[in-house]
């Protein structure tokens, strides 16, 4: 039967070349897609290269995904600043660009906000008190009442309209940052 990948461990073929023969003795119905087949080579590789230490590998991984992290805030930008162009698309005084400059006040801010949650992480694992998880929750209460409300002073509109526009902006936001974790994710994988 065809190897399948299962796992970046995997107790199949150990090179490139006996996966290559086990595929070649299969019917062609039945051998790997090309995607299949390159995350078996990369599976094999890894496998070599980590000799089955599985905990270094992710410690690997986890690095390069982290030093990956700039350029998904660098891809996520312009695609924010278009979803918020198509959310004020009849607020016709707002260009692309007025969208990318108040999105990079947003990020500013929030950068400010994690540093300061964890901060308080830290400050939570070192010292045993609920006082620190009161506060990370009202930081982040503070946070999402901070964006709500710097959307309905940039764009001068009601607080009806600015908290449906918020919620539609994040949805939006949720289902293309998860696509692009999953690309940078699997990007990094290749770069391990």
């Amino acid at each position: 039967d065809s190897l399948r990948y299962k796992s970046l461990f995997f107790s199949g073929p150990r090179s490139r070349e006996s996966y290559d023969s086990l595929q070649r003795s299969l019917p062609p119905g039945k051998r790997d897609s090309w995607l299949e087949r390159k995350l078996n080579y990369r599976a094999i590789e890894i496998n070599k290269r980590y000799q089955k230490n599985e905990r270094e590998f992710w410690k690997d991984l986890l690095d390069v995904f982290i030093h990956s992290f700039p350029y998904l805030l660098f891809l996520s930008l312009p695609l924010y600043a278009l979803f918020l162009k198509l959310l004020y698309i009849r607020r016709k005084q707002f260009y692309y660009t007025d969208h990318g400059i108040f999105l990079i006040h947003l990020y500013i801010f929030t950068f400010i906000v994690l540093l300061g949650l964890f901060g308080l992480m830290k400050l939570d694992d070192a010292f045993d008190t609920s006082l620190f998880n009161w506060i990370q929750f009202l930081l982040i209460l503070f946070g999402t009442w901070y964006t709500v409300a710097a959307m309905r002073n940039f764009y001068r509109q009601g607080r009806t309209k600015t908290i449906v526009k918020f919620l539609l902006f994040n949805f939006l936001a949720f289902i293309s940052i998860t696509f692009l974790f999953v690309f940078f994710f699997i990007v990094s994988i290749f770069r391990v």
